[in-house]
């Protein structure tokens, strides 16, 4: 009975440990993601996790980071650029959002809100363009949220 009991322990720490990793990554700040996606799926040593975290310091510093009224972005030492935003869309066929900072090149994007509108979505190295569906209803409006990632700078040079 104690050696089920033990396993039965066991397993339950195990799993609340996994739910409580994955649910607070989620919810972490975006100067934070590199760091966290960076983590073993298993939980590190201590010695692991000191050398992670020397490693993200040496080598994913957040060097930069501001608002404007296009959004707000975040600069990381290793040239990486991350720019969030919102923008709202009526019955237009096309709606162009300037990032809050350009980019070198073309960045990937993560688009939410009423997805069922969108035809299609590219980026520039300045902006994000979404073709959209038209509303059915003229004064309707659509909501959306946007994450931005690519590079501010060259990742090889100093």
């Amino acid at each position: 009975m104690e050696f089920v009991l033990f396993f039965a322990g066991a397993f339950a720490s195990w799993l609340i440990t996994h739910i409580y990793h994955r649910n607070s990554s989620k919810n972490a700040p975006e100067w934070a993601r590199p760091l966290i996606d960076s983590l073993p799926e298993t939980e590190p040593s201590q010695e692991e996790l000191s050398k992670l975290v020397q490693d993200y310091v040496v080598n994913n510093s957040l060097v930069e980071s501001g608002s404007n009224s296009d959004g707000e972005w975040f600069r990381y030492s290793n040239g990486e650029q991350i720019c969030k935003g919102q923008f709202t869309a009526g019955n237009e066929n096309e709606v162009r959002v300037p990032f809050p900072a350009a980019f070198t090149t073309e960045p990937s994007l993560d688009l939410s809100g009423e997805i069922n509108r969108v035809k299609a979505k590219h980026a520039t190295p300045s902006e994000l363009v979404v073709d959209l569906n038209s509303n059915d209803l003229e004064s309707a409006t659509s909501d959306f949220a946007y994450q931005a990632r690519g590079h501010w700078k060259d990742p090889h040079s100093s």
